[in-house]
C-alpha cells in the first residue's frame, strides 16, 4: 500500500492503524521525504511515540529531498 501525506507548516498527522486496514498492515515504512517547491523555509520530520519525540529528517532549500529506510512497527 502507498501512503502519502502533505503537511502544511505547523500541521501534524497521527497515523492510525485503520488507515492501512484493508491490507492489515502493522508496519509503516518511510522511504522518502520532500520539501514542497513553494516552501520559503526548511522543514523537519518528527516521529512521536507516547511522550518521546525523535527527529527523522531536516529539509532545506539546499537539501529538499531525502531517501530513507525507516521501518516502524505499529501496535494497537
Amino acid at each position: 500500500m502507498f501512503f502519502g501525506k502533505i503537511l502544511k507548516e505547523g500541521q501534524t498527522h497521527k497515523f492510525e492503524l485503520n488507515e492501512g486496514a484493508e491490507y492489515q498492515s502493522k508496519i509503516l515504512t518511510i522511504t522518502n521525504v520532500v520539501l514542497a517547491p513553494t516552501s520559503n523555509s526548511g522543514a523537519s520530520l518528527w516521529f512521536k511515540r507516547n511522550d518521546e519525540e525523535f527527529l527523522i529528517a531536516n529539509l532545506t532549500k539546499n537539501q529538499p529531498h531525502l531517501t530513507l529506510n525507516i521501518i516502524i512497527t505499529l501496535i494497537d
